[in-house]
């Protein structure tokens, strides 16, 4: 079965690279249209327990941090962070110039729309777990600057940030509750 599926996964990038090697001839007013034999569970990562799911939220979603091919952290959405020294608050810098598809620009609000989500444990979501239980709070320093507090010191923290199901979502989807 497992076989199966990574064929399965491995026709979808195929096809989804083929797709981006013709996106210059291709205007943005066009739709792109991808086929698969399966459903997406979801396009939720704080929801998601399926790999194919979040196969294709990675591919379109990007985290504030991310792993390189040798699984050191990446900045992506994020610049860069400080710490404190025992490691219960995270400033995070986040990138400029950047909107969501819905137009939506990227910056504190919208981080912060993401954090919210992930410390709010009654959507029931099935990553609840992953940060909920250690997020204290989390505010808005600048445009472009956040503070996370957690409730006890975790050094990994922003490993966990860089996981798949942290990928941000736009705030105007997060709103609405809408999963695809």
């Amino acid at each position: 079965m497992r076989k199966i599926g990574a064929i399965l996964f491995t026709a979808l990038l195929l096809v989804l690279l083929v797709t981006t090697a013709f996106a210059e001839s291709i205007s943005q007013q066009k739709d792109i249209t991808c086929a698969v034999n399966v459903d997406f569970t979801t396009m939720d990562p704080m929801d998601t327990s399926d790999t194919l799911s979040g196969g294709i939220q990675r591919m379109i979603m990007d985290g504030l941090f991310g792993f390189d091919d040798d699984m050191k952290i990446i900045p992506m959405l994020a610049t860069g962070y400080t710490a404190s020294d025992d490691a219960t608050e995270f400033t995070i810098t986040l990138r400029e110039g950047i909107s969501f598809t819905d137009g939506t620009p990227w910056n504190a609000d919208a981080a912060l729309a993401n954090v919210a989500k992930w410390g709010d444990k009654e959507l029931g979501l099935k990553r609840t777990t992953f940060l909920c239980n250690m997020l204290k709070s989390w505010e808005k320093i600048d445009d472009y600057t956040i503070k996370i507090t957690l409730n006890e010191p975790f050094g990994a923290f922003i490993s966990n940030l860089a996981h798949p199901a942290c990928v941000i979502m736009s705030p105007k989807q997060i709103e609405a509750g809408v999963e695809a």
